[in-house]
């Protein structure tokens, strides 16, 4: 059974950055892993959307973008970044040891998103799955799909932690 991983905290609480020296640490140990990594993209100092990062190959994809400050939903996705993903990481993953998903939200609620490829990593077993969210979305998800997992939540990051280091 895969030994699931959690990176849980807030919004701009160092989630990614946690996921991305995750990935550094697979690396240098030359461990066979794959994955995606959200990346904040930013227009001067305004963000306006998210870029994921796939893992071995570092391809880089828009994965949303601001429609509106004030609309809802606020984000456009990508879908064919989604599709992109499980495509690649579908050939990847049965060499992987350790798989690397940053997040879980909304989307993978509704069995969208990342879902698709987080069900593949279970069903092959891949022996770490590490995953990040907001604390509440991410248990909801776990609960709805995946409620016979244990796991293990490697960090609880918080903005007050994140605004010390």
């Amino acid at each position: 059974m895969s030994e699931l991983h959690l990176i849980v905290g807030s919004e701009g609480s160092g989630k990614t950055t946690k996921m991305q020296e995750i990935v550094s640490q697979v690396k240098n140990l030359e461990l066979p892993f794959c994955g995606v990594v959200s990346v904040a993209v930013f227009n001067v100092s305004e963000k306006i959307g998210y870029d994921a990062i796939f893992y071995p190959n570092e391809q880089q994809m828009e994965l949303c973008r601001l429609k509106s400050k004030n609309t809802f939903p606020r984000w456009s996705f990508n879908l064919d970044t989604f599709e992109y993903g499980y495509q690649k990481m579908k050939d990847y993953l049965p060499k992987c040891e350790t798989i690397i998903i940053d997040e879980v939200g909304k989307l993978e609620i509704e069995a969208k998103g990342w879902h698709s490829l987080i069900n593949l990593a279970f069903t092959i077993n891949v022996q770490q799955i590490y995953i990040s969210g907001r604390r509440e979305r991410l248990y909801k998800y776990l609960e709805k799909f995946f409620s016979s997992y244990q796991y293990l939540v490697v960090e609880e990051i918080s903005v007050e932690k994140n605004s010390q280091l």
